[in-house]
């Protein structure tokens, strides 16, 4: 389910102040200086190399560049990226 502005859920979402990225299943990235990004709310990789990792979310594509890229581990609803993280992208 994604979230129109102004419909009513969101107008509850925001009255009894719920976290979005649960509620509506939005992907969460967190990134940690340049040496690691944590995603949630994951939909499984695309692509993996260590110049490039390519995960699906469900509001596109989610792009790691970097270099020495790897999976440090990967949970149904958890993904972590580790290594020198040079750019992360959302395509939608």
């Amino acid at each position: 389910m994604e979230p129109e502005r102004g419909t009513v859920v969101e107008k509850l979402v925001r009255a009894l102040d719920l976290p979005q990225d649960i509620v509506f299943s939005l992907p969460k990235t967190t990134l940690i200086g340049d040496v690691q990004v944590l995603v949630e709310n994951h939909r499984g990789l695309i692509k993996y190399s260590p110049q490039e990792i390519r995960i699906r979310t469900g509001r596109g594509e989610l792009v790691v560049t970097g270099s020495r890229l790897r999976i440090g581990s990967i949970l149904p609803q958890e993904l972590v990226v580790d290594g020198r993280i040079l750019q992360v992208e959302l395509r939608r």
